[in-house]
């Protein structure tokens, strides 16, 4: 539960929530940013995140324990970490994906930021940040040149795979049933009914 408080008054924003909080510093952006609370950063703006859904956040788990099964067996490919873990791009824009594979090695148990390219990016759409997640967020991955970024839709029980080609341009697979391919991970296949459990 998320609770905003001004001059003795609350008020409790449910889930599906997104703040906005324009012409922010990175100072405001470490501030408020911690384990607990999700927050994102552009340069510009502050992105606060309400609590996720039961239904994301089982999905979140859901992908977390396959990828990390698969990863176990094949950790040169990467290493799989969830939600509350901030990436730092190279453009600045300082992200929290629901899902992220970096690079095998890259990371320390300690740490709570990658600085750099990820190998994947998964994003689960929610409500309140759907129309965010497929415009800003993508198009911050896309500058950074992202190999492989997923758009994961629970209403619609579909799948967006983005992968960079040679050319830098993204070629796009939208999976409704078979099993989605991830090419960065060695030809990694999931099915999706494993997926939308």
């Amino acid at each position: 539960m998320l609770i905003l408080s001004h001059a003795g008054h609350e008020l409790e924003l449910t889930p599906n929530t997104m703040i906005i909080i324009k012409n922010a510093t990175e100072k405001d952006y470490f501030t408020l940013a911690n384990e607990d609370l999700k927050v994102e950063f552009d340069g510009e703006c502050l992105y606060i995140h309400s609590p996720a859904s039961k239904k994301h956040e089982n999905t979140v788990f859901n992908l977390l324990t396959i990828f990390k099964t698969y990863l176990k067996q094949n950790a040169s490919l990467g290493e799989a970490i969830g939600s509350k873990f901030a990436l730092k791009l190279p453009n600045g824009k300082r992200p929290e994906p629901d899902v992220v594979i970096l690079p095998a090695g890259t990371v320390n148990d300690d740490d709570s930021i990658y600085e750099g390219i990820p190998k994947v990016i998964i994003e689960i759409l929610s409500p309140s940040t759907r129309d965010y997640d497929l415009a800003d967020k993508r198009k911050w991955y896309k500058e950074n040149s992202v190999p492989e970024i997923w758009f994961i839709d629970l209403e619609e029980k579909s799948v967006v795979v983005e992968s960079i080609e040679p050319d830098g341009s993204y070629t796009e697979v939208k999976y409704f049933e078979n099993t989605i391919i991830s090419k960065v991970l060695g030809n990694f296949k999931i099915k999706m009914e494993d997926l939308f459990l």
